[in-house]
């Protein structure tokens, strides 16, 4: 079997490798890492389940606020 890999938008994909895409973007998941990811997302979305509306949004915005603020910047649209 040959091994090709191509490059898409700077990322990297090879044989074996997951893409998954949405209205927010693409990622591409390492083949090497796809049971990882696999498990994280899950406990992720149990997490996210039994969460209000109002604990989900606090978290989210905790998170980019502290994403912008790296940024150098703390105006929130």
């Amino acid at each position: 079997m040959t091994v090709i890999g191509i490059s898409c938008g700077g990322a990297k994909v090879r044989n074996g490798d997951i893409v998954v895409a949405d209205e927010e973007g693409v990622v591409v998941i390492g083949k090497d890492v796809a049971e990882q990811v696999f498990k994280k997302t899950q406990q992720k979305c149990f997490k996210e389940k039994h969460q209000s509306l109002e604990q989900w949004q606090a978290e989210h915005y905790k998170k980019i606020s502290a994403a912008l603020s790296k940024l150098g910047s703390t105006d929130l649209l």
